[in-house]
């Protein structure tokens, strides 16, 4: 059993190349516009794939993972000399110096599962933006993980390598046991990694930004100016730092 993501840096950009990362990062341009944003914090940026787009839009991005892993592999997706910080989150110190903006993308919040690092990320969060900074990110929401995850099995052969993907719910929990085959020459090698993330309600998720020094700008679908409902896959969330 390996720690999550130390064998799926491995493979996760293939895993992942469908994902809209230009469109993500044009959507955040656009709702950017007009804030005074020129630093942008990327919290959980894995493996870079959304920085390269923010910093082809001219913002000056920097990076923050608690995977080692990853973060090698951002290195390759990102210009030369961002900064990429190794650290645990929620209990990282904040960064210096502050942003204008965070974000985090592709469902990095669901995976604080418990009340009390929700708090701690937003509470990271909030001290390293300045006031009146914004943070987006994205989760999956409840209807989603209960309804497309599950107690469900996936798998996929993508040639160089191969995964099995089975899962347990309970509760607001649900625990991703990921089997990933990569190809050494004529053989495979197996690593298993086990995954936990948390059904987040909304009203959940708006008491933790409040309380943690936020308010809620807006709630939206999947990077769209449409707004969350009961059967949003990804949701979409804007905060703002209070600015005092």
């Amino acid at each position: 059993m390996t720690r999550p993501y130390d064998a799926l840096a491995l493979v996760y950009d293939r895993w992942n190349a469908e994902a809209d990362y230009q469109r993500w990062a044009g959507f955040l341009h656009s709702r950017f516009a007009g804030e005074r944003i020129s630093r942008v914090l990327d919290v959980c940026c894995g493996t870079g794939r959304m920085i390269g787009p923010l910093q082809e839009l001219g913002y000056e991005v920097s990076g923050v993972d608690g995977s080692a892993a990853m973060l090698t592999r951002a290195a390759a997706n990102v210009s030369p000399g961002t900064r990429l910080r190794h650290a645990m989150l929620p209990g990282a110190a904040p960064e210096q110096p502050v942003a204008d903006a965070a974000i985090s993308c592709f469902d990095s919040v669901n995976y604080f599962v418990s009340d009390e690092d929700l708090r701690g990320l937003f509470r990271f969060v909030a001290n390293s933006l300045r006031p009146g900074g914004l943070y987006a990110f994205d989760l999956n929401s409840p209807y989603k993980l209960r309804t497309f995850y599950g107690d469900h099995h996936h798998g996929d052969d993508f040639g160089e390598f191969a995964y099995v993907w089975r899962n347990r719910i309970d509760g607001a929990r649900i625990r991703f046991l990921i089997t990933i085959f990569t190809r050494e020459g004529e053989l495979f090698r197996r690593h298993e990694e086990v995954h936990e993330q948390r059904l987040w309600e909304i009203a959940e998720l708006t008491a933790a930004a409040r309380d943690s020094g936020f308010e809620v700008v807006e709630i939206l679908d999947n990077y769209q100016p449409v707004l969350a409902d009961d059967e949003t896959l990804r949701q979409t969330w804007i905060l703002r730092r209070a600015s005092a």
